[in-house]
């Protein structure tokens, strides 16, 4: 992002605009629900494709969606939401996928309900 300058104070000069620092990592332990929102890529059984994690409420928390899956299971998630430092990956209904928990840094490993390990990372 370019920062745009700020026009000048009078008599004075332009300033520019700083521009938002990115976000820091996630403290393993200290999850919070905005430390969860944006794009993501999401891995399972050899597979990796994307996850985006809204606010907007859904059937099992909070909206999820994933593009350029194949497998059924990660095609499914529809919803997302923390059960203390458990995130919770659900579909339909609010029924639990995925079950992970943070690992450090931008990462977040578990394992899918039916069994398989499941991680998201940035």
């Amino acid at each position: 992002m370019i920062a745009e300058p700020l026009p000048p104070a009078a008599g004075g000069t332009a300033t520019p605009v700083a521009a938002a620092p990115p976000a820091a990592p996630v403290a393993s332990g200290t999850v919070g629900r905005t430390d969860l929102l944006g794009g993501w890529t999401i891995a399972s059984s050899g597979e990796s494709c994307q996850l985006f994690m809204t606010l907007t409420s859904w059937t099992g928390g909070y909206r999820a969606s994933t593009r350029g899956c194949s497998s059924d299971m990660l095609k499914s998630i529809s919803a997302w939401n923390l059960q203390g430092s458990q995130v919770v990956l659900a579909g339909q209904g609010g029924t639990p996928i995925a079950r992970l928990q943070s690992s450090g840094g931008s990462r977040f490993d578990g394992s899918a309900e039916g069994g398989g390990a499941v991680s998201f990372y940035r």
